[in-house]
């Protein structure tokens, strides 16, 4: 894998408040950047049993957001957003979720 292969998902990362942030506030589990995606999983209880995350770069230059929660090794889409901006990413990952990202 090269880094460009990871610069966006790097991108993305930062965007939602970077890698110790998410450690910290939203106990992650684990991170794969994959071509223009991010993947998170993490030990957080959120509604829904939400514990994976992923977020997609469209040619839109917008974000597609998948929240899913993965049991028995089945994965579920619970809640799916598109044309989800890069200032909106923190927001509607706590709204959604119901965990947050800042102290704010």
């Amino acid at each position: 894998m090269s880094q460009d292969d990871t610069f966006v998902g790097e991108e993305i990362l930062r965007q939602l408040g970077g890698i110790s942030r998410l450690q910290f506030m939203i106990g992650l589990k684990s991170v794969d950047t994959t071509g223009n995606s991010l993947t998170i999983r993490f030990r957080a209880r959120a509604w829904q049993g939400i514990n994976c995350c992923k977020v997609t770069l469209l040619p839109s230059d917008t974000y597609k957001v998948e929240f899913i929660r993965i049991r028995d090794y089945q994965p579920t889409i619970v809640n799916e957003q598109v044309d989800v901006y890069n200032d909106g990413l923190k927001g509607l990952f706590e709204a959604v979720t119901g965990l947050y990202l800042s102290t704010k």
